[in-house]
């Protein structure tokens, strides 16, 4: 089925940052690459250009090069066609419209037309060249790395491009296929290239990637043909400057290359890289616990023994937790009972060690001594975090444990100055969403806990950090007098804060309580709280007053909106939504092609890009409102265009398709793409199981609807008609009728009108009365 829920609910939406963390970038040394693939710069700006020679974008589609029909489609045979080959011829003559629309300069119209007729041929090559080629001149960086994954898929490439469009996977935390395409580049080397530096280069990054995914063999042998091209620099080609880019931090990297050579069997080239680490480093600590995991891995109990005995008397921090998830492993080898104690002992010699105390205080805790727990954890809760930021991740994985400590123990006092930490940390209750679900089981421990909050308020005894994680506990426990008492206390402990409180408030109401979110935004822009977000508290005051039915106030306030932040394609959407929202279809049509008026061929950021593809996915819908399916169709491919992957458009032109009976070879494997994205989504799975039904596979289709209609607590009767449908058609008639019935009751009379109509006219039509009796299960 085509999944409208989607567009139905609140678009409210929290923009996240993609990219890699600090440690990770570290360790990979790779630059960004993005701004060099949108044209803001070389296509590889941080090769050293004295040694190796700029990459230059690629030249698929810079000129159209003659048309060679025998890689597009070998000569058909004297049969009828299949549907594959009718796709294929299709796309032949696409290919050729495009090229005509390239030569006339018109590369906008020539790249929609190539992308169309890559979905009618996929191992099509000759086109993908074509695809990225002009999708790199126009500047649309996004939609050549996309195509470029599928030119990588089927063998096909160009070496430079494929190690470019790993840098920028990498960026974007794509691991896995970032080594696919480093992979890729190895291959499509000459013998010629396997003696340069961007050889080595490309072997060291796609050897770190594959140690951070932990395939340490893999990484393994790719290091070690890293080391023996290092011995021999010259013979390579390698500079001073290309080994410093080469190994980045070089303890990290070499620590990195020995951890994937333990693992792979390779011990006696760990032990050489650990102590070339230690050389640069100085970390005698980190040496000896090196050299203990070593000696384990090769069975050597005494050796490793001894060796991380010593990291205990230098007192190493270095390692993390890992020396002592290894004295546990060595203690139940010799089937010891005494790990706390030695634990413990350890403890009162060197107390200040952060990674002791969270290992030493997890065990506590595993084993139920929660005092014990809360004295070790509460000493790493409490670090100075001004004076060593480096400890932000232990302090809050210590505050964790505590709030299990503390609910075991039924401490609603400690419960609150944890929840205060993490606020203090994080700015709200995310990285404690485990832990509240189980305090909100227990009803009663989170009255204490909000009583306790609003008495020590009124003895000035309540940090800030405190009121505010008490505010969102009452918020998720429906109490929302008692958080708007403490979220207001919170604002008088720190009013500068007033801006940032107020939308954290009104966001955690707005999707269920959406009259009391209105509340909160209105006074936000009656006070004019924090004037750079003045656009965002007037967005979601007009979306927290559509949600609540009011939709001409928030079309005022989302013009409001508007006059601040003009150019925001967010805000400007958001007038389109609403109308759509408010079911004033034609407005709201009328309101989203004015957003493509506006940015449909706007490629500067994929906020832009997303806004775009809503914009159409929503048109589709209201096309096929007023039966105009051809429209919704071209709708959807262009959405398939840009994201060629895109799992709703996938879906939905699949749906379309399967319903008209067309298409059906195509139609099934989009929505099987679509489902393989996303395996449990009940309209995806509704839509595979009416495209295997018109397909005449009505067995295999039960399997996909039923589990649609277990997998959703109140199935859409559009399921339910199609099991109906099913049934009938494999002649059991009374589970036909029966699903049927529930289909009639599921149905909505306004939304869902004419599928009402048609499954009566079909049960009239079948002479099946209402008074049939519909089975048991």
């Amino acid at each position: 089925m085509v999944e409208w829920s989607r567009w139905e609910g609140s678009c409210c939406e929290v923009e996240t940052v993609r990219g890699m963390q600090l440690g990770l970038m570290v360790v990979m040394g790779w630059g960004a690459m993005v701004g060099a693939l949108r044209g803001e710069g070389p296509l590889v700006a941080s090769q050293p250009q004295q040694q190796l020679p700029l990459v230059a974008p690629p030249p698929w589609g810079a000129q159209p090069a003659p048309l060679d029909l025998d890689r597009l489609e070998p000569t058909l045979p004297p049969r009828k066609p299949s549907a594959q080959e009718k796709d294929r011829l299709k796309a032949r003559a696409l290919f050729a419209a495009a090229r005509i629309k390239q030569r006339r300069g018109k590369l906008a119209e020539a790249l929609r037309l190539y992308q169309r007729a890559f979905r009618l041929d996929p191992n099509s090559y000759a086109i993908l060249e074509q695809i990225i080629g002009l999708s790199f001149r126009l500047r649309r960086a996004e939609e050549a790395v996309r195509y470029a994954q599928k030119a990588a898929e089927l063998g096909g490439g160009n070496k430079r491009f494929f190690q470019v469009l790993a840098d920028v996977l990498v960026q974007q935390g794509q691991l896995e296929k970032a080594a696919q395409f480093y992979r890729r580049a190895l291959e499509l080397e000459s013998p010629q290239d396997q003696k340069t530096p961007e050889h080595v280069l490309i072997q060291m990054q796609l050897g770190k990637l594959y140690a951070l995914l932990g395939r340490h063999k893999e990484a393994a042998v790719l290091f070690a043909q890293v080391l023996k091209a290092l011995e021999h620099s010259e013979e390579f080609r390698i500079t001073g400057r290309i080994r410093a880019r080469m190994l980045g931090d070089v303890p990290t990297t070499y620590s990195l290359m020995g951890r994937s050579f333990v693992e792979a069997g390779m011990f006696d080239l760990a032990r050489k890289v650990f102590r070339t680490a230690h050389v640069v480093s100085g970390d005698q600590a980190q040496l000896e616990f090196h050299l203990a995991l070593v000696a384990w891995k090769q069975g050597q109990r005494e050796q490793s023994w001894k060796h991380l005995q010593r990291y205990f008397e230098l007192r190493g921090t270095t390692a993390g937790q890992e020396p002592y998830e290894l004295l546990e492993k060595l203690f139940a080898q010799q089937g010891r009972k005494d790990l706390l104690e030695y634990l413990e002992k350890l403890h009162q010699k060197d107390s200040q060690n952060v990674p002791l105390s969270m290992f030493l205080g997890q065990k506590l805790f595993e084993h139920k001594h929660y005092a014990k727990a809360i004295q070790v954890l509460e000493s790493v809760a409490q670090a100075d975090l001004k004076a060593n930021p480096g400890l932000a991740r232990n302090v809050l994985q210590a505050v964790r444990l505590l709030l299990d400590c503390y609910r075991q123990t039924d401490q609603p006092q400690g419960i609150i100055q944890a929840l205060g930490r993490v606020v203090d940390l994080q700015g709200d209750l995310s990285p404690v969403e485990e832990q509240l679900s189980a305090l909100l089981k227990q009803p009663k421990l989170v009255e204490q806990m909000l009583e306790q909050t609003l008495q020590r308020h009124r003895k000035s005894q309540a940090s800030f950090g405190e009121l505010v994680g008490a505010a969102l506990l009452a918020l998720k426990a429906g109490k929302l007098p008692v958080a708007a008492k403490l979220f207001r206390h919170a604002v008088q402990l720190r009013p500068g804060a007033q801006g940032a409180l107020f939308l954290t408030w009104g966001l955690e109401l707005l999707a269920d309580h959406p009259q009391e979110a209105e509340k909160v935004f209105h006074e936000a822009v009656q006070q004019k709280l924090s004037p750079e977000n003045q656009p965002v508290f007037y967005l979601y005051l007009a979306l927290a007053q559509e949600l609540s039915g009011k939709t001409d106030q928030a079309l005022e306030t989302i013009k409001k909106a508007l006059t601040l932040a003009p150019n925001d394609p967010r805000v400007f959407s958001r007038r389109a939504w609403i109308l759509y929202h408010a079911r004033r279809y034609d407005q709201a049509r009328d309101a989203y092609l004015e957003v493509l008026h506006k940015y449909g061929e706007d490629y500067s950021s994929e906020t832009v890009r997303q806004v775009v593809r809503e914009a159409k996915m929503v048109l589709s819908h209201l096309a096929l409102l007023r039966d105009q399916v051809a429209e919704a169709e071209e709708w959807l491919q262009q959405v398939l265009d840009e994201f060629p992957d895109d799992p709703g458009a996938l879906n939905d032109l699949g749906y379309l398709w399967a319903d008209q009976g067309k298409n059906l070879h195509r139609a099934l494997q989009m929505i099987r793409k679509a489902v393989q994205a996303e395996p449990d989504n009940p309209a995806y799975l509704d839509s595979l199981g009416w495209v295997l039904y018109r397909l005449g596979r009505h067995r295999e289709a039960l399997k996909y609807l039923h589990k649609a209609v277990e997998l959703d607590e109140q199935p859409d009767g559009v399921i339910l008609d199609h099991l109906g449908d099913v049934y009938h058609a494999l002649g059991e008639k009374e589970k036909a009728l029966h699903w049927w019935r529930r289909a009639l009751k599921a149905l909505d009379p306004q939304q869902d009108a004419k599928v009402l109509r048609k499954l009566r006219q079909k049960l009239r039509r079948l002479g099946i009365t209402s008074q049939s009796k519909p089975p048991d299960n």
